[in-house]
């Protein structure tokens, strides 16, 4: 089921590769797939193509940032990295109280 997951992500990312948005949210996804495996290493470097997809496209890219950050926190948390999750946790809460999401 793991890997019907991550390509059925990769195929929706190819579909939506013209809307930068759209596809860093489908990365954000699939990062969140590779968390759930313990494919952490896997997780950062989608999630670091779904940031760089966000972070070009300013305030539209808002939103998918702050997942991204959560999604970064998630994997650094299963990596033993507390002090680097604990960095993207602060940055994915301000970045969500900015935008006016208290989830």
């Amino acid at each position: 089921m793991f890997q019907e997951s991550v390509e059925a992500y990769r195929r929706a990312a190819r579909l939506l590769r013209n809307d930068p948005i759209e596809t860093a949210d489908i990365l954000v996804r699939q990062a969140t797939v590779y968390n759930r495996a313990g494919r952490f290493t896997a997780a950062m470097r989608v999630a670091g193509r779904a940031r760089s997809l966000a972070q070009r496209n300013g305030d539209a890219g808002r939103a998918t940032m702050v997942r991204v950050d959560n999604v970064t926190a998630m994997a650094r948390v299963e990596q033993e990295r507390p002090n680097d999750a604990r960095r993207w946790a602060e940055r994915a809460m301000e970045g969500a109280r900015e935008l006016g999401d208290h989830e």
